[in-house]
């Protein structure tokens, strides 16, 4: 599936979107955790790509499986576009992912280098 992403859907009434992107080369073929918002696993990030998810207006907390430390803790509006980057940390065997909340502009420039991966459901 591809997306227009000079002009992506917004999101649906009454309803914020997140966006989780990865950029290549982040966490090689090991296996794939799940993101979590609020307890409810909402999909899987891979190397290269990005998903969306619409959500309900308010204080949310993002998670990622791997470092259970490691949260993003975000408010958003009805109609607001929320990016948060899904990156490795540490080094050798040790690499975990975690979670960095970029501003729209970076978000919205780094979704141009990426797959779509809509399929990537919890």
């Amino acid at each position: 599936m591809t997306m227009d992403r000079e002009n992506p859907p917004t999101p649906g009434p009454n309803k914020g979107r997140i966006v989780f992107f990865c950029r290549p080369g982040v966490w090689g073929l090991a296996p794939w955790p799940r993101i979590r918002i609020d307890g409810t696993p909402v999909g899987r990030p891979l190397a290269g790509s990005y998903f969306y998810r619409d959500i309900d207006p308010g204080r949310h907390d993002a998670t990622i499986s791997t470092d259970a430390g490691r949260n993003v803790v975000f408010e958003i509006a009805a109609g607001e576009i929320r990016y948060i980057e899904v990156s490795a940390g540490g080094g050798g065997l040790l690499r975990r992912l975690r979670l960095d909340e970029t501003d729209a502009a970076e978000g919205r420039a780094a979704l141009a280098e990426l797959a779509y991966a809509e399929e990537r459901r919890p």
